[in-house]
């Protein structure tokens, strides 16, 4: 229900408040006094027409705004809502946003519509054809079904006649689709003669292919008899150095002996030689001294010492050169020792007599 309705510069209002009282209302006045300008202003704000200039009134100034405020009382309580036109721009506001609704040509903002709650059928202008009495029976009894919803019930019922409709013309289809896929299947019975075939087929098929997995499965083996034969090939050249094991052990013992021998004799050797220093710087002075002849002699023989010395040292050098050759032979041959323990636990055969060995009999062997 409208409560009061705020009109500035439309028509020949320029600023106009009405109140309206619960149930009817009548306005009258004189002639030209803007009775009917309050229902365009009313009606201006429901439908959003007319549009253009032609509501702003005659004495406003171009650029102040025509508005017009309607409060409704709603079951929320009061709601209002503004429409304004100002520099050609028309655009509503209402208590249930702060932001204005802008209006796009003749159409109106769906929350204005939820508002007012008002259509067509509660306005009527001053010439219009009084409601319902200038149509066709017809036309009464839309226009009341619209009024009452009943427009909503046919809509559906036809909605759902025409649903039904489809429903049958496809059944009836799927119905002639079986008939035919029946006739299809009686035509069809060639099919499991086919099936029989195409399963004695499947297991020919099976039976290649199982024949192929054996072929392959007899390569490997092949390939690994031959790579096994390989391995002793090269593990019997490895059998030849053991005799070399044993005169390379047998080097090591006496090498650790003579180092020992080495190391006493350079010991000896700088022993002598700081005494050699000694008495190199008292030479002088013992070939003064006649009672130091025997000393002299004592000299000589350290020089001889010495000479001698180095003989040992040059023999010790070559046995330090001996030495690394014994310990990289002994490297080398520790190498190949590990590589055959490595291709013996492989292949797990013997490279002499070709029986199969176990992990124990493997260990003990190279031990």
């Amino acid at each position: 229900m409208i409560k009061s309705v705020g009109i500035v510069n439309f028509q020949s209002h320029e600023e106009t408040a009405i109140e309206f009282s619960p149930g009817l209302n009548v306005i009258a006045g004189a002639s030209d006094a803007g009775k009917s300008s309050i229902l365009r202003a009313i009606s201006w704000v429901v439908k959003n027409r007319p549009a253009g200039d032609s509501i702003r009134n005659w004495s406003a100034k171009k650029n102040d705004s025509t508005i017009v405020e309607v409060v409704v009382a709603n079951q929320g309580g009061e709601e209002v809502v503004t429409k304004e036109r100002k520099s050609n721009k028309v655009s509503y506001s209402t208590t249930r946003g702060p932001d204005p609704l802008e209006a796009v040509s003749r159409d109106v903002p769906q929350e204005v519509s939820d508002i007012l709650d008002l259509s067509d059928f509660n306005i009527q202008s001053q010439h219009e054809p009084y409601f319902l009495l200038n149509i066709s029976p017809g036309k009464v009894a839309e226009t009341l079904n619209d009024l009452v919803g009943l427009t909503v019930i046919d809509t559906s019922f036809k909605n759902l006649n025409s649903d039904i409709l489809s429903l049958k013309r496809a059944v009836a289809s799927e119905e002639e689709k079986e008939k035919g896929l029946i006739e299809e299947i009686g035509h069809l019975s060639y099919v499991q003669e086919i099936s029989t075939k195409v399963y004695a087929l499947e297991k020919k098929i099976d039976y290649k292919a199982s024949l192929y997995e054996t072929r392959r499965e007899i390569t490997a083996i092949l390939q690994s008899i031959f790579e096994t034969q390989s391995k002793i090939e090269k593990a019997s050249v490895v059998l030849g150095y053991k005799s070399q094991i044993a005169s390379v052990s047998s080097l090591a013992e006496q090498k650790e002996k003579i180092t020992g021998r080495y190391q006493q004799i350079k010991s000896i050797t700088e022993k002598i030689e700081q005494i050699y220093l000694v008495l190199t710087s008292e030479e002088e002075w013992l070939k003064i001294q006649e009672p130091y002849s025997q000393l002299a002699q004592l000299i000589k023989t350290q020089k001889e010492i010495h000479a001698r010395n180095l003989l040992i040292k040059g023999i010790a050098h070559s046995i330090s050169e001996f030495q690394e050759g014994i310990a990289m032979l002994k490297k080398d041959i520790e190498g190949k020792k590990n590589g055959l323990e490595l291709k013996m636990k492989e292949t797990k055969i013997c490279p002499t007599c070709f029986r199969p060995l176990d992990k124990a009999t493997i260990e003990r062997m190279l031990s």
